[in-house]
């Protein structure tokens, strides 16, 4: 049954929190390259911005690390820090630039973790006695398997080893204008260490007017790592290149991150008597159990890499495991079970609304669900057994998954149908996110006016 007085006050904050976040947002920023002093006649400075488009304060860390794995201390004004911690209020600017004070140069990376996600960017000022000459700004990245882009001679390439305990090795390919390898190259970077280096360093004999293309890949496979190019070629003309990282597989400790944090605001922001931010465990298990994650003692919740990996082109069904499993954690915290008397059930009903909340898609609960079957063989819509990824062996007590997708699907209809209020949320939301749903009564966040018809085109 669909608690009234929990309902509306949920979709209000839905209607604030769901507003269009940035895609470059995120809460693991990582910055492939910077740079800082040297001589009056060619001096370096980093800048880094960060600006907060949530609806809440985030706070946000950030550690400088060497070309060989160790601190590395810049000062932003009040002295040499390797490390650096400040709040943004929500839509609030910080910007940490650095003073240029070493009389040589210094190179390496960044790392900065934030509560919320928050854009940034980092700029590298070149300075020739204290005139600014030139200035490249690029967007922080995600660790990746493969980082590509456009070769010349002079592209600058940076990579960063994300790892706090082995070095990685790098293989650098470069290919000519018809698409064939021309020579490839090793490159080792220490534990949380940098390299960079023009691409005609690594490959002395490329000529001078050469145009082709890059590819950087781990040595060994499953490794990640961090890459950005700058482009120039022999004007001496240097500009940003765009983020040359492979799409997909993506990150998923990055992602499963990003997602707990949202969906822990989300639980504070609506629910009073939440409580304190449980501890995220992300497990690599790959046993008979891995496809799992769990919640226990209201204070940890634990996702498998597994089961990230299942839905790795999906955020949204991500999501609504992260805010599943939190809604474990206040079923445990407070005893309270406000949608069904089921454990289940009622978690299903906490992640679809606390994913809706933090700016998801509440359909992503059904995906997931039917991704379960998939992956555990109990796909058959008229299955009455099933597993759920807290029970991945043996009889499901809380119903198949087609019966816990029901109750998902009944639950938006109710929620929408429930005031006029409502109502007119979800045909806003369905004209901003689904405006090719089908306008019909037995679809959820249906609109219930015919669109505009567009002219075909010809």
């Amino acid at each position: 049954m669909l608690k009234s007085l929990l309902c509306l006050p949920l979709l209000l904050a839905a209607q604030v929190c769901s507003a269009q976040m940035p895609q470059s947002a995120q809460t693991d920023l990582y910055f492939p390259h910077l740079a800082d002093g040297g001589p009056a006649s060619g001096q370096w400075q980093t800048r880094f911005t960060f600006i907060n488009p949530n609806a809440s304060a985030a706070t946000v860390t950030m550690w400088l690390y060497a070309d060989s794995g160790g601190a590395l201390a810049l000062n932003f004004g009040s002295g040499p820090t390797s490390q650096a911690q400040f709040a943004i209020p929500s839509n609030g600017t910080i910007v940490l630039q650095s003073l240029a004070s070493s009389p040589a140069l210094v190179t390496g990376w960044a790392y900065a973790g934030a509560t919320l996600p928050v854009q940034a960017t980092v700029a590298l000022r070149f300075n020739q006695n204290g005139a600014a000459k030139l200035e490249i700004t690029a967007e922080p990245t995600l660790p990746s398997m493969r980082y590509g882009s456009v070769a010349t001679p002079q592209v600058g390439i940076a990579i960063a080893n994300v790892y706090s305990t082995v070095s990685i090795g790098a293989a650098v390919t470069v290919y000519n204008a018809a698409g064939q390898s021309v020579g490839q190259s090793p490159v080792t970077v220490p534990a949380l260490g940098h390299s960079s280096f023009n691409l005609g360093q690594l490959f002395p004999s490329l000529p001078a007017n050469f145009r082709g293309s890059f590819a950087i890949t781990p040595q060994l496979s499953g490794y990640v790592f961090i890459a950005w190019a700058v482009y120039s070629d022999a004007s001496g003309v240097i500009s940003s290149l765009p983020d040359g990282r492979a799409g997909f597989p993506v990150s998923q400790p990055d992602q499963i991150t990003a997602a707990f944090n949202r969906l822990v605001n989300a639980y504070q922001t609506v629910l009073p008597d939440f409580g304190p931010t449980p501890k995220l465990v992300i497990s690599p298990e790959n046993d008979s159990n891995a496809i799992n994650a769990h919640a226990s003692g209201g204070t940890i919740v634990q996702i498998n890499l597994a089961l990230a990996e299942l839905i790795s082109d999906s955020p949204s069904e991500l999501a609504f495991v992260v805010g599943h499993e939190l809604g474990h954690i206040y079923q445990q915290r407070t005893g309270k079970y406000l949608w069904y008397s089921d454990v289940e059930w009622d978690a299903d009903v906490w992640g679809l609304l606390m994913s809706l909340t933090a700016g998801y898609d509440p359909y992503a609960g059904a995906g997931m669900l039917g991704k379960l079957a998939m992956a555990t063989s109990t796909g058959g819509l008229a299955a009455q057994l099933a597993q759920t990824w807290e029970q991945m062996a043996g009889v499901d007590a809380h119903g198949s998954f087609a019966q816990r997708t029901d109750n998902l699907t009944t639950f938006i209809q109710q929620m929408c149908g429930y005031s006029t209020a409502t109502q007119t949320y979800c045909v806003q939301y369905k004209s901003l996110l689904h405006p090719h749903f089908p306008s019909l009564s037995s679809v959820p966040l249906a609109v219930v006016f015919p669109e505009p018809q567009r002219k075909e085109r010809r």
